[in-house]
């Protein structure tokens, strides 16, 4: 499946933040709450980096601003393969490339995926990072640091850690904005409409497994739910994974099930009608 529309500048910085999103958490099922100390290790040398650099939105337009940030992402990407390699399973790690294949049209080639998806990972991490600092007033400590070779001292740096790590999201997913553009011939839409389907499944499994009287009614909920939610994003990033719906055979087969599920309760009730408007009613 093809899909020719692009992204205005606007909606692709919306589409990389939930790409990096559900690659991170819901492929290679790296998720962490609170950030453990292996990851605030992690953080510590990714703000080091770039500090060291010398990175500073104001040489954006300067050779010398692109090598600083070039800079700091070379020295980066060693962590975040590290962070892949120890939280995520081979399985996960195959299903989280098979997206990258799919989005980025890389049939076969399976370095320039590694490199995408660790490019995917960095930005969540300091997505998360920035999270993390959010309130953090504390000194962002540019007074002791030891340049890298090349590297300017800045004038002006962030006075805070809140600041220092919101400048440095905004300068990473500027950075990579223009690497992680996908493809006009990719499926953007595959990683919502697989977890979509994944979430289609599971209630079709349980449907299969048990007598519908023993049915876990808040469960199927939450996984119909996520299934529609899922399925919408799918959709507004490519129109064509509604068709794509509609003929999916595991689709249909949830279809049959979710419309015949006795649960007496108005959101359920309310997801279901808005699953099978999409789906369609047979």
């Amino acid at each position: 499946m093809s899909n020719t529309y692009q992204l205005s500048e606007s909606s692709l910085t919306t589409y990389i933040s939930q790409l990096s999103k559900i690659i991170t958490q819901d492929f290679l099922n790296i998720t962490e709450q609170p950030i453990s100390s292996h990851g605030l290790e992690i953080l510590s040398k990714l703000e080091r980096y770039y500090k060291e650099e010398g990175c500073d939105p104001n040489n954006n337009d300067s050779p010398e601003g692109l090598k600083s940030e070039k800079q700091f992402i070379l020295r980066s990407l060693p962590y975040i393969s590290s962070v892949i390699q120890l939280r995520s399973t081979i399985q996960s790690f195959n299903d989280a490339m098979k997206q990258i294949e799919k989005i980025y049209d890389l049939e076969d080639k399976p370095f320039d995926q590694a490199i995408i998806l660790s490019y995917i990972v960095f930005s969540a991490g300091i997505n998360r990072g920035c999270q993390h600092f959010l309130g953090d007033l504390s000194s962002s400590n540019y007074d002791n640091v030891k340049l890298a070779e090349g590297a300017k001292k800045r004038e002006n740096p962030p006075p805070t850690k809140e600041a220092l790590w919101k400048e440095m999201n905004s300068q990473l997913q500027s950075i990579l904005k223009g690497q992680l553009k996908p493809s006009s011939n990719g499926e953007k839409g595959s990683p919502w409409y697989t977890l979509s389907r994944r979430h289609a499944r599971k209630i079709s499994d349980m449907f299969g497994e048990i007598n519908n009287q023993y049915l876990n009614e808040e469960e199927i909920k939450n996984h119909a739910k996520a299934m529609l939610e899922n399925l919408k994003i799918a959709i507004q990033w490519d129109s064509q994974c509604q068709e794509k719906a509609v003929k999916d055979k595991a689709f249909d087969t949830f279809r049959g099930i979710i419309s015949n599920i006795q649960i007496k309760d108005e959101e359920f009730n309310e997801i279901r009608k808005n699953i099978m408007e999409l789906l369609g009613n047979k």
